[in-house]
């Protein structure tokens, strides 16, 4: 269907970025506050796009948007794994990096149930902009919370 389709080409889409993220995120210094300048542009306007969803009127705006968010998301999640790999003791590094993955996998799992939860009781639009509008609050907090990193930048991994 023409659905499947499209969500096939959105994996693509981020089958495709996530290398380019990669890169992206290699090539920034290895100090958590350049990676930064990567992840919380591309976290924000990856929810913001994803928020837009609410406004599509159309499957060309619906798709605009999903393009838009998943490319972003590509793009920044390989420098959000860089990140906490860099901020984590080598000491606790593979437990880290498992219980990142797993909240992802959690979110995976949980939203779309409770966001269809949210849209049988209220409506989609609504669902859509409370899930972007938390999305774009969780990437607010990592901006802050990452500028204020207590890791020294040598030595740290004790």
């Amino acid at each position: 269907s023409g659905l499947g389709t499209a969500f096939g080409a959105l994996a693509l889409i981020s089958i495709l970025a996530t290398p380019i993220g990669s890169t992206l995120a290699d090539s920034l210094p290895s100090t958590q506050s350049k990676k930064n300048y990567l992840v919380v542009p591309a976290l924000l306007t990856s929810h913001l796009a994803f928020g837009t969803l609410a406004l599509a009127t159309g499957f060309e705006t619906f798709m605009a948007s999903l393009v838009c968010s998943h490319l972003m998301s590509s793009l920044a999640g390989p420098a959000v794994q860089s990140y906490t790999a860099e901020v984590t003791p080598i000491a606790v590094r593979g437990q880290a990096m498992s219980l990142a993955r797993t909240a992802g996998g959690l979110c995976s799992v949980c939203s779309p149930i409770a966001l269809g939860v949210w849209a049988d009781l209220m409506s989609c639009e609504s669902a859509i902009v409370v899930a972007a509008g938390l999305n774009t609050g969780c990437a607010i907090f990592f901006a802050v919370r990452a500028g204020q990193s207590s890791k020294p930048e040598s030595g740290g991994d004790k």
